[in-house]
């Protein structure tokens, strides 16, 4: 199988092993199984078996490009959809953010305030939760997201605690009041959708996250892209955290890897912030 196509099936497939787990070596994550017990009632990933047939699906699903960066796409897709994982299992995810987390809350001296854009239906939201890090805004602009973020933390924990906003990654600041700051921003291929609708799109994402990062604060990013912030002017210093190495279908097929970036914030003089306060008036008149 060519390296593209297997790439297409793994990134639009987000399937995994059952028990998979990540053991990290430099810069690399692989699958190994172990069996693990979930959090709370957080859900089983699927066996291998139900792994190659989500890939078979994925392919007859995807055959034609999907508007990932129209909310009607979304919408029909949620209808239907009550949870899924892009890219990695959360738990997965959750073991590369965590460190960064516990720094956080070191230097800090207390809970970070997290904002997960582009929850869909992804259960990460647990995984904070279950590891004391209540303080969680998750933001999607489709209303069933939101909907199913709450079943989902309702579910593993018979209450509802953390936020849940309907807004839009790339203009945020119209449903975040201004002066709200997080010390964590975290997607999960979230980046990958926006940037199916241009660099426009992907630039008023990043321009508020910017705008929403405490001081000391950053952005973490799960991408099946190794280029996926290769974008001039930038306004964030950016660096590959971990790699997750992915499952093969055949064993010669090549390694394909997701890639986990760390964000942060350029330091800026008085002349960039005026460039990058004007980047971000244009881009939201776009």
């Amino acid at each position: 199988m060519s390296r593209p196509m297997r790439t297409f099936l793994i990134f639009f497939s987000g399937a995994e092993k059952k028990g998979a787990f990540l053991t990290k070596k430099p810069n690399v994550i692989k699958f190994q199984d172990r069996k693990r017990k979930p959090h709370g009632k957080i859900r089983n990933i699927p066996n291998p078996l139900a792994t190659f047939i989500s890939y078979i699906i994925s392919l007859i699903q995807f055959a034609m490009p999907a508007d990932f960066e129209k909310q009607s796409y979304w919408h029909e897709r949620f209808k239907s959809e009550t949870s899924f994982e892009w890219l990695a299992s959360s738990g997965s995810f959750m073991a590369i953010i965590e460190p960064q987390l516990s720094e956080l809350a070191r230097i800090k001296g207390n809970t970070p305030k997290i904002l997960q854009l582009g929850s869909g239906t992804s259960d990460l939201q647990n995984y904070f939760r279950a590891n004391d890090y209540p303080d969680v805004t998750n933001v999607d602009y489709e209303p069933l997201a939101i909907e199913r973020g709450r079943q989902l933390e309702e579910a593993a924990f018979g209450d509802v605690r953390m936020k849940y906003i309907v807004a839009d990654a790339t203009q945020i600041t119209s449903s975040l009041p201004q002066d709200k700051r997080f010390d964590l921003v975290v997607d999960k291929s979230t980046v990958d959708a926006v940037s199916c609708g241009g660099t426009t799109a992907f630039l008023r994402m990043a321009l508020g996250v910017r705008r929403y990062l405490a001081e000391g604060g950053i952005w973490i990013s799960l991408s099946y892209s190794s280029s996926r912030f290769d974008i001039e002017e930038l306004p964030f210093d950016v660096e590959v955290i971990a790699k997750i190495l992915t499952p093969k279908l055949k064993e010669h097929d090549p390694d394909v890897y997701h890639h986990c970036y760390l964000l942060r914030p350029k330091p800026v003089d008085s002349q960039r912030e005026e460039w990058y306060r004007d980047s971000w008036r244009s881009v939201i008149k776009v």
